[in-house]
């Protein structure tokens, strides 16, 4: 077991490798200029360049994807532009409430597709067996997007059963899942 979970992420390097290739080479390829976003229209261009050169982004893009490999490597992701924090940090500081948002997500759906399965199989062909069938399949073909966007203006605005935002008890972890999935701006 240990050989095979050994293979599984030798083989996923050149995945990560690659995927980190693409997303490097359409940042650069999308039009605009970081350095201009983060210090604002008015500067003067002597600024930009220097702070430019402080970043690394006048090198050639080989040297400057090397070293975020190379800094990655290290756990160093650099430097968020909007709030000046430490990337790494940064998910340190939200990674207890992701693990705690997708075990209590794994759970509910482990035990609602165990219930609702065992009941579908014992009353096969019945109305429930073809009602849960038609719910998940409506569940896996619906965009998160969409069905976040619907349950907030369903379950939030309209019945007042959940919260919109926030996170300060289980019926706020229902509302935080629909709204992290789907990158709602809710948040």
């Amino acid at each position: 077991m240990a050989g095979y979970i050994v293979r599984r992420l030798i083989m996923a390097l050149p995945v990560l490798v690659g995927v980190s290739l693409i997303t490097f080479i359409l940042l650069n390829v999308v039009p605009g200029d970081p350095v201009l976003e983060m210090m604002g229209k008015h500067v003067d261009p002597l600024t930009l360049e220097k702070v430019r050169e402080q970043l690394g982004l006048n090198d050639p893009l080989y040297v400057q994807f090397g070293r975020f490999l190379f800094n990655a490597l290290r756990g160093d992701l650099g430097k968020s532009f909007k709030t000046g924090q430490p990337v790494t940090q940064m998910i340190m500081d939200t990674f207890p409430t992701t693990v705690k948002l997708a075990l209590s997500s794994a759970f509910v759906a482990i035990v609602l597709g165990i219930t609702v399965g065992i009941i579908s199989a014992v009353k096969q062909y019945s109305f429930f067996d073809h009602a849960a069938m038609i719910t998940a399949l409506a569940g896996i073909s619906a965009p998160i997007f969409w069905v976040a966007v619907v349950a907030q203006l369903v379950f939030g605005l309209q019945l007042k059963w959940l919260p919109i935002s926030g996170y300060s008890s289980p019926k706020h972890m229902i509302c935080r899942r629909w709204c992290w999935e789907s990158g709602s701006p809710h948040l």
